[in-house]
């Protein structure tokens, strides 16, 4: 059961993925490191056979290598930390709450956004996990909901269903028990806010 009441990140996995995410870049550009390491192993002797290069000549370029390969690497590290920290930030400042009325989520750090969605507006909540998701044992949660979002629906055409809320990279059994909580919340504020139909009967 999922404590309500207080605020919950989104779990550990969805911090690794969020740094995995950002890692592609710097993953290519590793490549560009080992391609000038791979040119700074080369022989001298092969170079100056080659390309007719002295010895001073080649000792010149294999300086400039040097100092290409340190600077590389320098800015190669630089942006693997600022990745990570952004990552960190975004994991650490989205959050979500199961209050009394409402799924309450926050997210965003300079930008901040919060999102109120109250249970008894909730219609379904969908657990999306692709290919990726179900190898890492994590999906994301669609909550949809209805009510205040009709005039929207009709407008768009659609059927009266709109995303409210989307929680990203859930581990999957964290992620069940947050949709059936919902669910079940929500069906009881329904039950307790549907007034019941009474039929009365007049004295002929």
């Amino acid at each position: 059961m999922i404590e309500p009441n207080i605020y919950h990140r989104l779990g550990i996995k969805t911090l690794w993925i969020m740094i995995l995410e950002r890692m592609f870049g710097p993953l290519i550009s590793f490549f560009g490191i080992l391609v000038l390491i791979v040119a700074r192993a080369a022989d001298d002797q092969f170079l100056t056979s080659s390309f007719s290069a002295s010895i001073e000549t080649v000792g010149k370029i294999n300086a400039v290598i040097d100092l290409f390969i340190l600077g590389f690497i320098f800015l190669w590290l630089l942006v693997v930390i600022l990745n990570i920290l952004v990552a960190w930030v975004g994991y650490h400042f989205c959050s979500f709450c199961l209050n009394d009325n409402a799924l309450e989520v926050r997210k965003g750090f300079l930008h901040k956004v919060e999102l109120s969605i109250p249970y008894r507006q909730i219609e379904n909540v969908d657990m999306e996990q692709g290919l990726i998701g179900q190898s890492l044992g994590v999906c994301k949660l669609i909550i949809l909901t209805a009510g205040h979002e009709d005039d929207k629906s009709e407008k768009d055409g659609g059927d009266g269903g709109e995303s409210e809320g989307v929680l990203p990279m859930l581990d999957k059994d964290f992620a069940d028990d947050l949709k059936k909580e919902l669910l079940a919340r929500s069906s009881l504020d329904f039950h307790q806010t549907t007034p019941t139909n009474t039929v009365t009967e007049t004295a002929k």
